[in-house]
């Protein structure tokens, strides 16, 4: 729990687009996002950040005052937090202004987020997004059921929420455009926070020598773990996401809370060339799962 005096947030509860998590996460925007949803959950979308909001923002994330400064000068500079002239007054962009800042698609599909969540806010995000290729998986199997596809069975009931799906640590790198190092912590993170269900595939390795195995570099030596005093082939791990899920229109985000659509920020501008289709994006992320989930 957070120490010292803070405001605790008025709204518990956001629905974040899934688009915003994956920029967050690709440019490693994590601890300035944070404090965003932060500053979100205490507000109206407008605020006056004095001397008392900083240290109860400081108090809250369990940082320093000038670091949560610094965070907020960095989400100036991105516009996703402007300011007005003459109030002092800070501007905290709506999630459907954010895709126009960024030149991005905006997605249908959100995640739940809850003010629980904050200890653990990385890990949260990177689970959102590993968490949705294992979703998807699951949606195309529901719609390949229910069009009574080959290899598919009709008659019998839909996929569960908590059935796991394969995901490669390489198709979380190639989709997210991070080493395969990180995609690995970010599964990790996941996990311990308790925001993925991960189940590991070994399977007993039966040759005699597997140091010399490994030194030839023979087929699937990259895949040989040693867990429990014995070698074994680890193929791709079964995920479930434990998070919640939602789909809206990706013109009504943030309606709800400012009583309409709202108007353009200012200084933005949309570049055609970036709004890059959502069905070309779903074509390439389907493309990677076969690729990488054989």
């Amino acid at each position: 729990m957070p120490k010292g005096a803070y405001i605790a947030p008025k709204i518990t509860r956001f629905v974040i687009p899934y688009a915003i998590c994956k920029r967050v996460a690709e440019e490693l925007f994590f601890e300035e996002f944070e404090l965003l949803v932060y500053l979100k959950s205490i507000s109206n979308g407008c605020l006056l950040v004095d001397k008392k909001i900083v240290s109860s923002a400081a108090n809250f994330l369990g940082c320093h005052p000038k670091t949560v400064k610094r965070r907020l000068k960095r989400l100036e500079e991105r516009n996703w937090v402007g300011c007005w002239k003459g109030s002092g007054k800070h501007i905290f962009r709506a999630w459907k202004e954010l895709f126009v800042v960024e030149g991005i698609a905006p997605f249908r599909r959100g995640v739940v987020f809850e003010t629980k969540h904050f200890p653990n806010f990385k890990a949260f995000i990177v689970s959102a997004l590993i968490g949705a290729l294992a979703k998807s998986q699951a949606i195309t199997e529901q719609k390949m059921r229910r069009a009574g596809a080959p290899n598919s069975a009709p008659h019998q009931p839909g996929v569960s929420s908590k059935k796991l799906f394969p995901v490669a640590c390489q198709y979380i790198a190639s989709v997210f455009k991070v080493a395969l190092s990180t995609a690995s912590e970010w599964k990790t993170l996941g996990q311990k926070a308790g925001f993925l269900k991960v189940e590991k595939q070994l399977e007993p390795f039966l040759f005699v020598n597997a140091k010399e195995y490994k030194r030839h570099k023979q087929p699937g030596a990259e895949c040989l773990v040693y867990r429990d005093g014995a070698y074994y082939f680890q193929g791709i791990d079964l995920i479930t996401p434990m998070l919640k899920y939602r789909t809206i229109s990706p013109f009504s985000w943030d309606q709800k809370r400012r009583g309409g659509r709202g108007q353009k920020p200012k200084h933005i501008k949309l570049d055609k060339k970036l709004g890059s289709s959502i069905l070309s994006i779903i074509h390439f992320e389907q493309e990677m799962s076969r690729t990488h989930n054989k």
